[in-house]
């Protein structure tokens, strides 16, 4: 089947069930917020964004997530 869909200059592999950008970092589209979809960078160890004022770190690896 193939990577097909494009969005915010990242494409949608259907296989894998995630988003890549240019440089391969893998991504999950968080749409809580559809109007402003979220792109969760699944490919480091880490992740970090802000939310209500608080700085919040998701450690991939405690998880386990594949």
């Amino acid at each position: 089947m193939g990577c097909s869909e494009v969005a915010d200059k990242k494409t949608y592999c259907p296989e894998e069930d995630v988003w890549t950008d240019a440089v391969g970092a893998k991504f999950i589209k968080n749409e809580f917020v559809p109007a402003r979809p979220e792109w969760i960078d699944i490919s480091s160890q880490f992740w970090s964004t802000s939310y209500n004022g608080s700085y919040i770190t998701i450690d991939w690896n405690i998880l386990a997530h594949k």
